[in-house]
C-alpha cells in the first residue's frame, strides 16, 4: 500500500502548520504560502510538538513535511534564524531517520568519477558533455547544471571542496556565509524572478557565462 502526498493547494485554515495523522503517516503541512512557508520560530514550536508526539507512537512509520501553495516548499525569511529553524528540525528528525541506507555501488561510482576532488567546474561541465552521448544520467545533470547561475555553481563547488573532513560547526558556519553572500547576489533575485514571479525560465545571470565569473571575494 502506497503513501498519497498531500496535495499542495489553497487552504482556508491560517495555522502555520497543518498537522494531520493517516494511519501510519503523519504530515505537516507548511502553511504560510504568502511568503514560501518560510519557517519562524512558532512553526519550529510546532513542529517539535508534533515530533515529539509522533516519538511516543508505536504506530507512526513514515512523517511527512511538505509546504502549501504552488510556489515552493520552503524559502525566504532572515538567513540566521532559517538556518537555527533548520538545524532544530533536522535534529528533531535525526531519531527518526533510517541509517541503513542501502547502498549503490554504480551511483557512488558515478559521483567519484564526476565530482570527487574536482576543482573546475568548467571541467566538471566538460566532462559530463562528452559523457552526454552515452549516458542518460550525465546528460541530465549535464542539462541541469547548464541552467544554473555560473556564480552559484562556483561558490557551490568551492564550498564543497572546501567543507571536505571538516567538524560539523565548520561546515554549518561555511554554509551559512555561503548562503549570505548567494543571497546578497544579484542572481538570486533573479533566480526568483525567472522562476517564481514572472516564471519564464529565462534568468539573466551576472555574469552569464563561467569563463566570466571573476575571484569571488568570500571567505569561507
Amino acid at each position: 500500500m502506497g503513501y498519497g502526498i498531500p496535495k499542495m493547494t489553497k487552504t482556508n485554515n491560517t495555522d502555520p502548520l497543518l498537522v494531520k495523522k493517516d494511519q501510519n503517516v503523519l504530515s505537516m503541512g507548511l502553511n504560510r504560502p504568502k511568503v514560501l512557508n518560510s519557517l519562524n520560530h512558532d512553526m519550529v514550536r510546532l513542529i517539535q510538538r508534533a515530533i515529539d508526539e509522533a516519538k511516543q507512537d508505536d504506530s507512526i512509520n513514515l512523517v511527512l513535511l511538505y509546504g502549501e501553495g504552488n510556489r515552493g516548499f520552503c524559502a525566504g525569511g532572515d538567513i540566521r534564524a532559517m538556518a537555527q529553524a533548520l538545524g532544530q528540525i533536522i535534529t528533531l528528525l535525526e531519531p527518526l531517520l533510517y541509517r541503513d541506507i542501502p547502498c549503490k555501488p554504480e551511483m557512488d561510482d558515478w559521483v567519484k568519477t564526476y565530482f570527487a576532488g574536482k576543482t573546475s567546474i568548467t571541467g566538471i561541465l566538460e566532462e559530463l558533455r562528452q559523457c552526454s552521448l552515452f549516458s542518460d544520467l550525465c546528460r541530465g545533470v549535464f542539462s541541469r547544471l547548464s541552467e544554473r547561475s555560473p556564480t552559484a555553481l562556483t561558490v557551490t563547488l568551492q564550498l564543497l571542496r572546501h567543507n571536505e573532513g571538516r567538524p560539523m560547526e565548520e561546515v554549518f558556519m561555511a554554509d551559512l556565509r555561503a548562503a549570505r553572500f548567494l543571497l546578497s547576489h544579484s542572481d538570486f533575485l533573479e533566480g526568483v524572478r525567472a522562476r517564481l514571479t514572472d516564471k519564464d525560465d529565462r534568468p539573466r545571470w551576472r555574469p552569464d557565462s563561467l569563463d566570466k565569473v571573476g575571484a569571488i571575494d568570500l571567505e569561507l
